[in-house]
């Protein structure tokens, strides 16, 4: 599932992201509930980039090493599957163009999250 947010909407989240990634000054954040592997390689081509970084929820940051060939190579370091608690947040750059942030959550950590919530404003999921 991918949908878009707002600092109204989901405001816990939204600090969340921004804390992650403290320079980004725009607008755009999604979030995506994600249950797969997610492959992580983080390098430029064609101007493009997805910047990753990894963040329990309640708030300690985890930096991945900058990609780099040698590194790719071994397939154990392109996926990981997000566990509860933690979250993936990226910043995505398409042929130059800022696309914004988003983060990623297992459906357990969903469920978490709704179960805190006590505004119905705040649910994630209609």
């Amino acid at each position: 599932m991918y949908m878009k947010i707002t600092k109204k909407m989901h405001p816990e989240l939204i600090s969340v992201m921004q804390s992650v990634y403290p320079n980004y000054k725009g607008r755009k954040f999604y979030l995506v509930i994600e249950d797969n592997e997610i492959n992580c390689i983080s390098y430029w081509s064609e101007g493009s980039r997805i910047m990753y970084k990894f963040v329990r929820l309640d708030g300690r940051v985890f930096s991945l090493p900058e990609s780099h060939p040698s590194i790719q190579e071994h397939n154990e370091n392109r996926k990981t599957k997000l566990s509860f608690g933690l979250a993936c947040v990226t910043h995505t750059i398409l042929y130059g163009i800022d696309c914004g942030l988003t983060i990623m959550l297992c459906s357990q950590s969903v469920k978490q999250i709704e179960s805190e919530c006590t505004n119905s404003t705040q649910k994630l999921i209609a």
